[in-house]
Protein backbone atom coordinates (compact mmCIF):
# COMPACT_ATOMS: atom_id res chain seq x y z
CA UNK A 1 0.00 0.00 0.00
CA UNK A 2 1.22 3.59 -0.41
CA UNK A 3 0.93 6.64 1.83
CA UNK A 4 -2.30 8.02 1.14
CA UNK A 5 -3.79 4.26 2.03
CA UNK A 6 -2.08 4.43 5.21
CA UNK A 7 -3.37 8.08 5.71
CA UNK A 8 -7.13 6.62 4.44
CA UNK A 9 -6.73 3.67 7.20
CA UNK A 10 -5.31 6.27 9.65
CA UNK A 11 -8.21 8.88 9.41
CA UNK A 12 -10.99 6.20 9.03
CA UNK A 13 -9.61 4.67 12.75
CA UNK A 14 -10.02 8.40 14.05
CA UNK A 15 -13.20 8.80 12.87
CA UNK A 16 -13.69 5.21 15.05
CA UNK A 17 -12.12 6.95 18.15
CA UNK A 18 -9.02 4.45 17.69
CA UNK A 19 -6.66 7.04 18.05
CA UNK A 20 -3.80 5.23 18.49
CA UNK A 21 -4.57 2.76 15.46
CA UNK A 22 -5.07 6.29 13.69
CA UNK A 23 -1.16 7.04 14.78
CA UNK A 24 0.24 3.95 13.73
CA UNK A 25 -0.89 3.94 10.33
CA UNK A 26 -0.23 7.63 9.74
CA UNK A 27 3.14 6.66 10.77
CA UNK A 28 3.43 4.95 8.00
CA UNK A 29 2.17 7.36 5.56
CA UNK A 30 4.48 10.34 7.13
CA UNK A 31 7.71 7.58 6.33
CA UNK A 32 6.36 7.33 3.02
CA UNK A 33 5.97 11.17 2.45
CA UNK A 34 7.61 13.33 5.20
CA UNK A 35 6.26 16.51 3.66
CA UNK A 36 2.61 15.74 3.64
CA UNK A 37 0.80 17.89 5.33
CA UNK A 38 -2.40 16.35 5.81
CA UNK A 39 -0.26 13.58 7.69
CA UNK A 40 0.97 15.51 10.50
CA UNK A 41 -2.49 16.90 11.01
CA UNK A 42 -3.95 13.95 11.52
CA UNK A 43 -1.49 12.76 13.28
CA UNK A 44 -2.06 15.95 15.57
CA UNK A 45 -5.26 15.46 16.48
CA UNK A 46 -5.40 12.04 17.27
CA UNK A 47 -1.99 12.99 19.59
CA UNK A 48 -4.59 15.32 21.13
CA UNK A 49 -7.47 12.97 21.86
CA UNK A 50 -5.08 10.58 23.67
CA UNK A 51 -3.70 13.88 25.76
CA UNK A 52 -0.22 13.18 24.57
CA UNK A 53 0.83 16.87 24.17
CA UNK A 54 4.28 16.70 23.29
CA UNK A 55 3.20 14.91 20.20
CA UNK A 56 1.19 17.07 19.15
CA UNK A 57 3.19 20.06 19.49
CA UNK A 58 6.24 18.44 17.84
CA UNK A 59 3.04 18.39 14.50
CA UNK A 60 2.27 21.16 14.85
CA UNK A 61 5.72 22.75 14.59
CA UNK A 62 6.65 20.78 11.58
CA UNK A 63 2.83 21.86 9.82
CA UNK A 64 4.30 25.10 10.86
CA UNK A 65 7.37 24.55 8.90
CA UNK A 66 5.56 23.05 5.92
CA UNK A 67 2.40 25.70 5.79
CA UNK A 68 2.53 29.00 7.36
CA UNK A 69 -0.55 28.90 8.26
CA UNK A 70 -2.49 31.24 11.23
CA UNK A 71 -3.86 27.95 11.60
CA UNK A 72 -1.18 25.86 13.15
CA UNK A 73 0.08 28.32 15.17
CA UNK A 74 -3.55 28.52 16.74
CA UNK A 75 -3.46 25.10 17.46
CA UNK A 76 -0.42 24.85 18.67
CA UNK A 77 -1.30 27.70 21.12
CA UNK A 78 -4.03 25.38 22.13
CA UNK A 79 -1.70 22.75 23.13
CA UNK A 80 1.03 24.67 24.99
CA UNK A 81 -2.69 26.28 26.68
CA UNK A 82 -3.10 22.29 27.62
CA UNK A 83 0.62 21.76 29.10
CA UNK A 84 0.05 25.10 31.00
CA UNK A 85 2.54 26.63 29.19
CA UNK A 86 0.37 30.60 28.91
CA UNK A 87 3.51 32.73 27.86
CA UNK A 88 3.92 30.11 25.13
CA UNK A 89 -0.12 29.72 23.89
CA UNK A 90 0.18 33.74 24.30
CA UNK A 91 3.26 34.39 21.43
CA UNK A 92 1.50 31.41 19.22
CA UNK A 93 -2.19 33.19 19.56
CA UNK A 94 -0.12 36.67 18.96
CA UNK A 95 1.62 35.12 15.77
CA UNK A 96 -2.24 33.23 14.62
CA UNK A 97 -3.57 36.74 15.27
CA UNK A 98 -0.61 38.88 12.70
CA UNK A 99 -1.61 36.14 9.96
CA UNK A 100 -4.97 36.63 10.77
CA UNK A 101 -6.20 39.41 12.33
CA UNK A 102 -10.10 38.55 11.85
CA UNK A 103 -9.44 35.19 13.42
CA UNK A 104 -11.92 35.45 16.41
CA UNK A 105 -11.06 32.32 18.00
CA UNK A 106 -7.24 33.02 18.25
CA UNK A 107 -8.40 36.31 20.10
CA UNK A 108 -10.47 33.97 22.33
CA UNK A 109 -7.59 32.21 23.32
CA UNK A 110 -5.26 34.51 24.05
CA UNK A 111 -7.58 36.08 26.52
CA UNK A 112 -8.01 32.60 28.05
CA UNK A 113 -4.28 32.87 28.48
CA UNK A 114 -3.70 36.49 29.66
CA UNK A 115 -6.40 35.58 32.01
CA UNK A 116 -4.19 32.42 33.50
CA UNK A 117 -1.03 35.12 33.53
CA UNK A 118 -3.40 37.73 35.49
CA UNK A 119 -3.22 39.65 33.08
CA UNK A 120 -7.17 40.57 33.16
CA UNK A 121 -6.78 44.22 30.86
CA UNK A 122 -5.25 42.12 28.31
CA UNK A 123 -8.02 39.56 28.50
CA UNK A 124 -10.57 42.29 28.65
CA UNK A 125 -9.12 44.29 25.37
CA UNK A 126 -9.24 40.45 23.40
CA UNK A 127 -12.75 39.36 24.52
CA UNK A 128 -13.87 42.89 23.57
CA UNK A 129 -12.08 42.37 20.13
CA UNK A 130 -13.85 38.85 19.67
CA UNK A 131 -16.78 40.77 20.25
CA UNK A 132 -16.37 43.25 17.47
CA UNK A 133 -15.70 40.22 14.96
CA UNK A 134 -18.79 38.45 16.35
CA UNK A 135 -21.13 40.32 18.20
CA UNK A 136 -23.62 37.26 18.78
CA UNK A 137 -21.31 35.14 20.49
CA UNK A 138 -23.12 35.16 23.92
CA UNK A 139 -19.60 33.44 25.84
CA UNK A 140 -17.67 36.35 25.11
CA UNK A 141 -20.02 38.70 26.56
CA UNK A 142 -20.24 36.15 29.75
CA UNK A 143 -16.20 35.66 30.33
CA UNK A 144 -15.46 39.30 29.60
CA UNK A 145 -18.54 40.21 32.37
CA UNK A 146 -17.14 37.47 34.64
CA UNK A 147 -13.29 39.09 34.67
CA UNK A 148 -15.05 42.69 35.28
CA UNK A 149 -16.11 41.40 38.17
CA UNK A 150 -12.89 39.60 39.43
CA UNK A 151 -11.78 43.58 38.96
CA UNK A 152 -14.26 45.40 40.45
CA UNK A 153 -15.98 46.73 37.73
CA UNK A 154 -19.73 44.85 38.81
CA UNK A 155 -21.77 47.67 36.53
CA UNK A 156 -19.57 47.09 33.61
CA UNK A 157 -20.20 43.29 34.54
CA UNK A 158 -24.03 43.45 34.70
CA UNK A 159 -23.73 45.23 30.75
CA UNK A 160 -22.18 42.11 29.61
CA UNK A 161 -24.06 39.67 31.33
CA UNK A 162 -27.38 41.69 30.03
CA UNK A 163 -25.76 41.45 26.50
CA UNK A 164 -25.05 37.45 26.94
CA UNK A 165 -28.54 36.94 27.93
CA UNK A 166 -29.90 38.52 24.90
CA UNK A 167 -28.19 36.22 22.59
CA UNK A 168 -28.80 33.27 24.70
CA UNK A 169 -31.51 33.32 27.18
CA UNK A 170 -32.15 29.87 27.78
CA UNK A 171 -28.46 29.66 29.27
CA UNK A 172 -29.07 29.55 33.47
CA UNK A 173 -25.26 30.77 33.66
CA UNK A 174 -25.95 34.12 32.01
CA UNK A 175 -28.29 34.99 34.34
CA UNK A 176 -26.53 33.37 37.60
CA UNK A 177 -23.72 35.71 36.37
CA UNK A 178 -25.93 38.74 36.49
CA UNK A 179 -27.49 37.77 39.72
CA UNK A 180 -23.58 38.10 41.22
CA UNK A 181 -22.23 41.36 39.67
CA UNK A 182 -26.14 42.77 40.76
CA UNK A 183 -25.36 41.13 44.61
CA UNK A 184 -21.93 43.13 44.90
CA UNK A 185 -24.04 46.36 43.95
CA UNK A 186 -26.97 45.64 46.61
CA UNK A 187 -29.22 45.23 43.85
CA UNK A 188 -30.78 42.12 45.50
CA UNK A 189 -34.13 42.39 43.90
CA UNK A 190 -32.91 42.61 40.55
CA UNK A 191 -30.83 39.51 41.48
CA UNK A 192 -33.50 37.64 42.98
CA UNK A 193 -34.81 38.19 39.26
CA UNK A 194 -32.43 36.65 37.47
CA UNK A 195 -32.36 33.95 39.69
CA UNK A 196 -35.92 33.44 39.47
CA UNK A 197 -34.90 33.21 35.31
CA UNK A 198 -32.16 30.72 36.59
CA UNK A 199 -33.97 28.15 38.02
CA UNK A 200 -36.70 28.32 35.75
CA UNK A 201 -34.39 27.17 33.38
CA UNK A 202 -32.65 24.51 35.22
CA UNK A 203 -34.62 23.93 38.69
CA UNK A 204 -32.90 21.24 39.96
CA UNK A 205 -29.31 22.99 40.69
CA UNK A 206 -29.32 23.81 44.84
CA UNK A 207 -26.52 26.26 44.69
CA UNK A 208 -29.29 28.57 42.62
CA UNK A 209 -31.77 28.51 45.59
CA UNK A 210 -29.06 29.05 47.85
CA UNK A 211 -28.53 32.19 45.83
CA UNK A 212 -31.46 33.47 45.91
CA UNK A 213 -32.20 32.72 49.67
CA UNK A 214 -29.18 35.26 50.55
CA UNK A 215 -30.67 37.54 48.47
CA UNK A 216 -33.81 37.53 49.98
CA UNK A 217 -32.30 37.45 53.10
CA UNK A 218 -30.51 40.58 52.43
CA UNK A 219 -33.88 42.34 52.20
CA UNK A 220 -35.81 40.57 54.71
CA UNK A 221 -38.28 38.63 53.07
CA UNK A 222 -37.66 35.49 55.11
CA UNK A 223 -40.09 33.03 54.38
CA UNK A 224 -39.31 33.17 51.06
CA UNK A 225 -35.07 32.88 52.29
CA UNK A 226 -36.29 29.50 54.35
CA UNK A 227 -38.19 28.24 51.93
CA UNK A 228 -35.02 28.61 49.21
CA UNK A 229 -32.55 26.86 51.74
CA UNK A 230 -35.32 24.06 52.49
CA UNK A 231 -35.80 23.63 48.34
CA UNK A 232 -31.57 23.64 47.99
CA UNK A 233 -31.44 21.14 51.18
CA UNK A 234 -33.73 19.14 49.42
CA UNK A 235 -31.77 19.12 46.16
CA UNK A 236 -28.48 18.19 48.18
CA UNK A 237 -30.35 15.52 49.96
CA UNK A 238 -31.19 12.97 46.52
CA UNK A 239 -28.05 14.53 44.81
CA UNK A 240 -24.74 14.18 45.84
CA UNK A 241 -25.51 14.77 49.60
CA UNK A 242 -22.98 17.47 50.28
CA UNK A 243 -22.86 16.69 54.15
CA UNK A 244 -20.67 20.20 54.83
CA UNK A 245 -23.06 22.24 52.32
CA UNK A 246 -26.47 20.93 54.25
CA UNK A 247 -24.78 22.00 57.47
CA UNK A 248 -24.13 25.39 56.40
CA UNK A 249 -27.71 25.75 54.45
CA UNK A 250 -29.39 24.78 58.10
CA UNK A 251 -27.51 26.75 59.97
CA UNK A 252 -28.47 29.88 57.85
CA UNK A 253 -31.95 28.87 58.39
CA UNK A 254 -31.58 28.77 62.12
CA UNK A 255 -29.89 32.16 61.87
CA UNK A 256 -32.94 33.36 59.94
CA UNK A 257 -35.38 32.50 62.80
CA UNK A 258 -33.01 34.00 65.05
CA UNK A 259 -33.94 37.44 63.34
CA UNK A 260 -37.23 36.88 62.85
CA UNK A 261 -37.84 36.31 66.69
CA UNK A 262 -35.56 39.08 67.58
CA UNK A 263 -37.28 41.39 64.92
CA UNK A 264 -34.47 42.24 63.16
Amino acid sequence: MGSEEFYEKGKAKYVLQDYSGAIEDVNIAIEMAPTEEKYYWVRAISYEKIKDYTGALKDYTKLIELARSYLYYALRAGVKFSMNNFKGAIRDYTKAIELNPTDEDSYIGRARSRRKMEDLNGAIIDYTKAIELNPTNDNNYFLRGGIKVNIGNYKGATKDFTESIKWNPVCASNYIGNANAKYMINDFIGAIEDISEAIAINPFNAHYYRLRADAKTEIREYSGAIEDYTKAIEIEDIGERNISVIATLRDKIIKIKEKIKSGK
